[in-house]
């Protein structure tokens, strides 16, 4: 299964201390006896045992930070994709019919949101860099006069068929302290983004790119990003939909479709 390029996961809004399970023993001797619990009505003896099992299941279903956590230590392979954003609601969550306390409620999230704006313009920024990718188009080239190979292809966008979408992401682009550009990390090739037609006509042209990697069998990380400056206060660049990923220039020798073709292109989740 290909690597995803972002997991984003959104919190209960819940606070520590309203959490059910205080540590790893007590979540897992909860889970074994849940695991147990009769599932056959005719087996539950009384009301007070349905609804506790009831209240215990949605305690369970609640302890949101705890299931994000054990999923983050079983999958660190791609720990850097996985992000978690939680509006922190600052307050026990009043009853449905208290009307009075929503706006306090929204005042608290609005507030939690602004104290977490570099956060989501990070996620922004990667969600817009995940919307391209690289799409392999001909054979790769060895020259005599280089020690790379040369991997011609295009640098393709998502959203091309939708125009209200392609000029959505120029707006976004548009913002940048200087322009943006597609940059090939491991050796500092350039190749321009299409801002003008994108902004005017919603139109997305494909971009002619070349990934260069090393003639020797060497397996090397290639990252292809996209660089915004002065969206993000932690960084300008954003890795592209695929990448980082290794190659080797074996792959690019034998006959068999290789991770950079169309067919194989990574697919937002």
């Amino acid at each position: 299964m290909p690597t995803p390029d972002i997991i984003l996961s959104l919190g209960t809004g819940l606070e520590a201390d309203e959490l059910v399970f205080r540590d790893k023993e007590e979540y897992d001797e909860f889970a074994a006896t849940s695991s147990k619990a009769p599932q056959k009505q005719n087996r539950v003896k009384n009301v007070k045992n349905l609804l506790s099992i009831m209240k215990n299941q949605v305690q369970l279903n609640l302890d949101t930070e705890r299931r994000w956590w054990k999923t983050v230590l079983e999958n660190k392979h791609i720990g850097g994709r996985m992000h978690r954003f939680d509006a922190v609601l600052g307050r026990k969550v009043p009853a449905m019919h208290v009307v009075e306390e929503v706006t306090p409620l929204k005042n608290n999230v609005r507030g939690s949101m602004r104290n977490q704006q570099h956060f989501i313009d990070k996620i922004a920024c990667i969600l817009i860099a995940c919307s391209f990718y690289f799409e392999r188009r001909g054979e790769c080239v060895a020259r005599a006069d280089s020690e790379r190979l040369e991997l011609p292809g295009v640098i393709r966008c998502r959203l091309a068929d939708d125009i209200s979408a392609v000029k959505g992401l120029a707006k976004f682009l548009k913002e940048c302290k200087s322009p943006a550009i597609f940059v090939d990390l491991g050796t500092d090739q350039t190749f321009e983004v299409p801002l003008e037609a994108m902004e005017s006509r919603g139109h997305w042209t494909d971009v002619t790119a070349c990934i260069r990697i090393p003639k020797d069998n060497e397996e090397t990380t290639t990252d292809l990003i996209l660089r915004m400056p002065g969206l993000c206060t932690s960084t300008s660049q954003f890795s592209i939909s695929g990448f980082p990923r290794k190659l080797m220039s074996y792959d690019f020798h034998t006959k068999q479709p290789d991770s950079l073709s169309s067919r194989h292109a990574v697919p937002i989740r």
